[in-house]
């Protein structure tokens, strides 16, 4: 009699933790929708400091997915059967977490005061313009993928979804307000970015996303750290300009060796490594345009290119070492250069003078060197 207690027992026991786990399971899939990829609204104080407007919305991202959709030609009116990649997100305006600033400098941009509305005199308001851009890298050959506006795709994927989605031209418009963390209602924007087109066997490839941020730098290089220090002798780098040497975060100079302190030392590898460095508006006139570099989410996928069965359950944050890709901000360098309205037309263009340092800009190739995790 007690062995049949004792066996009644266990297997209540057992039934009782698989009906909490599966609670707990619904539970956590019911609060996330899906959306389990996150990258958090960060922040360094270097930033905030810089950019008194500065927001960085907290991105959810769902699996990328595919779908087979017939897409009416516009031209013709002939319908074709298309693979869509698509990426759905949830984006949430939370108080921006600011890490700890560890310099004993206090940069601040006051010579970019927030936009006002030049009707109303009040401030502007934040703008959400998200755009996507994919990029495959297979073999050293990268092909671009900008996100479109497919309707038939997006009907199919809200149908398939059991969710409303915009698109990023519908999507466009005032950020949200604030969310609380911990608040039962979430004051969030749910967008699709779709892509067709691309090539079945790609394996490698990397999603780069804008207007989640309106974080900017005006940046100049790349330099050599001799460079660097010219600049400062000849009082065109200011110690709270912002310096990097493509890898880890963006430092204060005031931060970086000796440039502004004969008592330190050069940092490791400074004679070896490149340089970028920020500079404010108030001087550009006098030298060449800098180039805009945007803050930037991106993350990277892996899957086994398969042009005759592709499958959407092959895509992978993890590499073939087992390292798993965290959504990860950046600065990353726009196409256009800055030009100020009062620029002269005979400014002189970057040379080999430490004055006007080399304006090079990365190529798409040199992408992967000027990353940056905030």
């Amino acid at each position: 009699m007690n062995q049949v207690v004792r066996r009644a027992t266990t297997w209540a026991i057992l039934l009782c933790t698989c009906v909490t786990l599966l609670l707990v399971r619904t539970a956590t899939a019911q609060s996330t929708q899906g959306f389990d990829n996150s990258a958090k609204a960060l922040a360094t104080g270097t930033e905030r400091k810089a950019q008194n407007n500065l927001f960085v919305l907290e991105v959810n991202l769902k699996p990328p997915r595919m779908i087979s959709v017939d897409i009416t030609d516009p031209k013709t009116g002939i319908k074709k059967r298309n693979n869509v990649w698509y990426l759905c997100y949830r984006a949430i305006r939370r108080q921006i977490e600011q890490k700890q600033d560890q310099s004993d400098t206090t940069p601040r941009n006051i010579f970019d005061p927030p936009p006002t509305n030049p009707t109303t005199g009040k401030l502007s308001e934040l703008m959400f313009l998200p755009e996507f851009t994919l990029v495959t890298d297979d073999n050293g050959i990268q092909n671009i993928y900008d996100d479109e506006i497919l309707p038939e795709a997006q009907a199919a994927i809200m149908d398939r979804e059991r969710q409303v989605f915009q698109n990023s031209v519908e999507i466009v418009g005032p950020i949200p307000p604030i969310t609380a963390v911990g608040a039962t209602k979430l004051n969030a924007r749910y967008g699709v970015a779709m892509w067709r087109g691309i090539d079945p066997e790609t394996d490698h490839f990397t999603i780069f996303m804008t207007g989640f941020s309106n974080g900017y730098k005006l940046v100049y290089g790349p330099v050599s750290y001799q460079d660097l220090s010219q600049l400062v002798k000849n009082s065109k780098l200011r110690i709270s300009d912002q310096v990097w040497n493509g890898t880890g975060n963006w430092l204060t100079a005031g931060e970086l060796g000796n440039l502004f302190d004969a008592r330190k030392i050069p940092p490791p590898n400074a004679i070896d490594a490149v340089w970028y460095y920020t500079t404010s508006t108030d001087r550009l006139a006098d030298g060449p345009p800098p180039q805009i570099w945007r803050k930037t989410l991106i993350q990277k996928y892996w899957r086994p290119g398969d042009q005759f069965d592709e499958n959407e359950t092959e895509f992978r944050q993890d590499d073939h070492q087992g390292n798993t890709h965290e959504p990860t901000w950046i600065y990353r360098p726009d196409n256009v250069v800055f030009q100020p309205l009062d620029k002269p037309e005979n400014t002189k263009l970057p040379g080999k003078d430490p004055d006007q340092p080399n304006n090079n800009i990365p190529k798409p190739s040199e992408e992967k060197a000027i990353e940056l995790s905030e």
